[in-house]
């Protein structure tokens, strides 16, 4: 299995309920987290950070679950002892994501509704029974994977329903079926990725979707929330690798055809990808494979100017070279936050700190003291990856860009699944971190660059923004931004004050509400804005299969 993934305890029990990640994990460097808690308070400009004081699980206003004892034995009765929860850690851990804005509610207890109980089924004919029963009793049911949206996809919510049911998928983990023939892998939906990478590894094979949320995400809700991999430039979105799907709804299962391809009417298996659990629950799913590559190579480019690592990345795209997975492109400002972490590290030690010297040196030679960073992964044959290499390096010489060598590459391929768990460390000491990302043509990139650069600091006077170009297209890109920010006293006015306004910048400029976060709680106002007649024929088809609403209520449409 690839070094940088691991199999971890996914037990609820093992999962903080207020922070990324297992009880047993966390940043790669821990030494180093005061001097970057310093560091990120200096480039944010704050003289004082408003430090959260941790809470303890009990501290949380948990109100009592407004299951009677009468329901939850009707529960019991479908899926037994060991499948359904009441207990606190549970229904908190279950009652929102991952996102910011539900970190920063469990911190400051500001989080109102819950669910009352979390079932475990254990087959799809339990689910159908669950659902069934919710329908009758009014309850709403939440789907749950892995539990890591960021845009309020697992949030606790109903509308007129009595009730709220979250429905984890955990023990439907199971890999059906490998064709190595036809090259596909038929799963259970609540697999997690490291599980499932680690069993077709094994036998020579990869489905390579590896988003940042790889390590605590699920099949299922890869599929729910239309994600996407790091390395899509190979491989695809998932929509790319979905061969075929099978979901539970309030009218029935559907399945959609096991086919390469079909001029059968419109296309429903696309209807379930991105579905977000409001159609109802999927409970299998079939992707397409690929034999692992022989080799990877992920190294650097560096660039003096953004536009200069803009116009190297897209005729990188346009080349259509089969090898290149992955274009990563870091702006002017991540770049140099890059480069203050990097000098960090190199402290710590004679040597790194000679190395430090030595680069330094080095760039300002080329006039590289201020650059960009393309780091470009290629993947496949040893030969074609030497071949892609040689002609990536001369398009970033006719670019003005230098190859930087590997070490950079080969570091951010070890670290691409840690960097989350900074937020763990950052948050309680003042310091508020959050991300949106969209698709953009390219002549509008420049424009929804800038907009959103004015608007940022117009709506927060102590922060900082960078970004960078993560996924990329022949006619556009995915521009992913990371914020930093001095808590305020109220934080959750502070964090919708800032995201109505940065997305409002993002609609205005030409892109999308989300490349692949999803809708959600969050986007379902600007989603419902950009494009109305998406969204009514996406309620009138969710009404069509869940008429009395209880499926993922609020999420993607109301």
């Amino acid at each position: 299995m690839y070094p940088e993934i691991a199999l971890l305890n996914y037990q609820r029990s093992a999962l903080r309920w207020d922070a990324w990640g297992t009880q047993g994990t966390d940043f790669a460097y821990p030494e180093l987290l005061p001097a970057i808690v310093k560091m990120v308070q200096r480039e944010i400009g704050a003289g004082h950070l408003l430090s959260l004081r941790e809470l303890d699980l009990d501290e949380i206003k948990l109100p009592a679950s407004r299951l009677p004892s009468s329901d939850l034995q009707l529960l019991l009765r479908i899926t037994g002892k060991e499948g359904i929860r009441t207990d606190r850690q549970e229904r908190v851990l279950h009652s929102c994501g991952q996102s910011y804005y539900d970190v920063i509610r469990l911190k400051t207890n500001s989080l109102r509704e819950f669910v009352d109980a979390v079932v475990y089924p254990e087959n799809e004919s339990q689910i159908v029974k669950i659902i069934q029963l919710a329908a009758q009793k009014n309850w709403a049911v939440i789907p749950f994977g892995g539990g890591t949206s960021v845009v309020g996809g697992v949030e606790a919510l109903r509308k007129k329903q009595k009730a709220i049911l979250s429905l984890d998928l955990m023990r439907l983990n199971q890999i059906i079926d490998i064709s190595t023939e036809d090259h596909l892998v038929r799963a259970q939906a609540g697999i997690y990725g490291p599980e499932l990478e680690k069993v077709l590894q094994e036998k020579g094979f990869t489905v390579s979707h590896f988003p940042q949320s790889f390590e605590y995400s699920t099949l299922g809700g890869w599929i729910a929330a239309r994600g996407s991999g790091q390395q899509s430039g190979k491989y695809g979105k998932i929509e790319d690798m979905v061969y075929s799907a099978r979901i539970v709804t309030p009218a029935g299962i559907f399945e959609s055809d096991a086919v390469p391809a079909a001029s059968t009417g419109p296309d429903l298996r696309s209807l379930l990808i991105g579905s977000e659990g409001a159609l109802g629950v999927i409970t299998e799913a079939t992707l397409r494979i690929h034999p692992l590559p022989q080799t990877r190579s992920y190294r650097a480019f560096l660039f003096p100017r953004f536009e200069d690592g803009v116009a190297a990345l897209q005729a990188a795209t346009r080349a259509g070279w089969p090898q290149t997975a992955m274009l990563r492109l870091s702006d002017p400002e991540e770049s140099r936050m890059l480069g203050l972490l990097s000098r960090l590290r190199h402290s710590q030690t004679a040597t790194g700190r000679i190395k430090q010297k030595v680069q330094d040196i080095l760039l300002a030679m080329k006039s590289l003291s201020e650059h960009v960073i393309l780091i470009v992964g290629l993947e496949g044959a040893e030969r074609d990856v030497a071949f892609t290499a040689r002609k990536m390096k001369h398009l970033a010489r006719a670019h003005g860009g230098m190859d930087a060598g590997t070490s950079a590459g080969n570091s951010w391929l070890r670290g691409r699944f840690n960097l989350p768990y900074l937020r763990n460390h950052l948050i309680p000491a003042g310091i508020g971190v959050d991300t949106f990302e969209t698709a953009v043509a390219y002549s509008r990139l420049r424009e929804l660059r800038e907009n959103v650069y004015q608007t940022f600091p117009s709506v927060c006077k102590h922060g900082r923004i960078m970004s960078h170009l993560s996924h990329t297209y022949p006619d556009g890109v995915c521009i992913y931004f990371t914020i930093f920010f001095a808590l305020e006293n109220d934080t959750l006015k502070q964090w919708h004050r800032i995201k109505d306004a940065v997305s409002a910048a993002v609609i205005r400029s030409g892109g999308n509400i989300s490349h692949h976060h999803g809708i959600g709680v969050d986007h379902k106002s600007f989603f419902k804005k950009s494009n109305p007649t998406a969204y009514k024929w996406i309620t009138d088809f969710k009404a069509a299969l869940d008429p009395a609403g209880i499926m993922n209520p609020g999420k993607l449409v109301d």
